[in-house]
């Protein structure tokens, strides 16, 4: 039988053509992000700078456009919804809520709290309920809007993107306020180093995963001193520049 890939490669040649646009017309605040909390700090300078990753291959993009449709299929059945991607900001950090919810009909009464959606695969979603729990750099991003709204907890709901069962936690703000205000203090004195000395901090894994080259969106930078690292993003900044 004759394999027709016509269709495959209208997707995969649309899908990286929107994504490099997106990149394109991608204008970096300058600050951390919420969402970038878990990485090490090199890559959440890097990010911040403006530095390019790597190109993302169609599969990847494939998935992450699951994601998004998954994630968005459950924020239409979030009860108590008060609000969609709420902008939010804590000592300069940044990032978007994607629910704030009154969990007054919930089974714990929280009051009006944030709500993080992560979509995840149906053997993921086994892992966590098997006993893990949360992937930590999800935690601390749920926890962080805590912080920033002022409340004691976040909910952080995981949905499997295979057949939409969801599992939702709720993340005591207080116990991640030491662990976020410490990783803040850390790029901001990377960020300190980068302006005053034109140094990029070395590369450092947070997570066991991050040492896998073929993960490392900014594998270039792996193995570079400070002055490297910073004498790499001077020329690439100024290629883009050009």
């Amino acid at each position: 039988m004759r394999i027709e890939e016509a269709i495959n490669r209208a997707i995969d040649s649309r899908l990286v053509a929107q994504n490099k646009l997106r990149e394109k017309l991608h204008n970096s605040s300058g600050k951390l992000s919420a969402s970038k909390l878990g990485d090490p700090v090199q890559w959440q300078i890097l990010h911040t700078l403006g530095v390019s990753k790597k190109e993302l291959d169609p599969y990847t993009l494939r998935k992450f456009l699951r994601g998004n449709d998954v994630e968005a299929w459950l924020v239409d059945f979030i009860p108590g919804l008060v609000s969609k991607q709420l902008f939010l900001e804590y000592r300069d950090v940044v990032g978007y809520a994607d629910c704030v919810i009154d969990t007054k009909d919930y089974d714990f009464k929280l009051g009006t709290v944030p709500l993080e959606i992560k979509s995840i695969t149906n053997a993921n979603y086994r892992w966590i309920k098997k006993g893990p729990g949360p992937n930590e750099s999800h935690q601390l991003q749920a926890a962080f809007y805590g912080l920033a709204m002022g409340v004691g907890q976040a909910l952080l709901s995981y949905v499997a993107s295979d057949d939409y069962r969801v599992r939702c936690f709720v993340i005591e703000v207080t116990d991640y306020r030491k662990k976020i205000d410490g990783i803040i203090d850390r790029y901001n004195e990377a960020k300190t180093a980068w302006e005053k000395e034109g140094l990029i901090p070395v590369f450092e894994p947070v997570e066991k995963w991050q040492e896998n080259k073929k993960y490392n969106s900014y594998s270039d930078f792996i193995g570079l001193s400070g002055k490297e690292a910073g004498d790499l993003v001077r020329k690439l900044l100024e290629g883009v520049s050009k």
